[in-house]
């Protein structure tokens, strides 16, 4: 969960490292690179998670999200 008004701190993980995130409830933003991504509730996204990135919650509501991240050794 990210609470109203709040955000993650900036990840960055080792070259090859996959990540998906699912929009359960509510809605949020992703930041790759400095670019902003806008999910909403039912949809997602993939990206290289040797990227910095960064979830955020602008919203008055909870977002809810499904994260699965994915090492290139698997």
């Amino acid at each position: 969960n990210i609470k109203p008004k709040s955000k993650t701190q900036i990840e960055q993980y080792k070259h090859g490292t996959e990540r998906f995130a699912y929009a359960l409830k509510g809605s949020y933003e992703v930041v790759i690179n400095k670019k902003v991504f806008s999910i909403k509730k039912g949809t997602s996204i993939y990206f290289e998670a040797s990227a910095p990135h960064q979830f955020n919650n602008p919203n008055k509501d909870i977002a809810s999200i499904l994260c699965v991240t994915s090492p290139s050794s698997l």
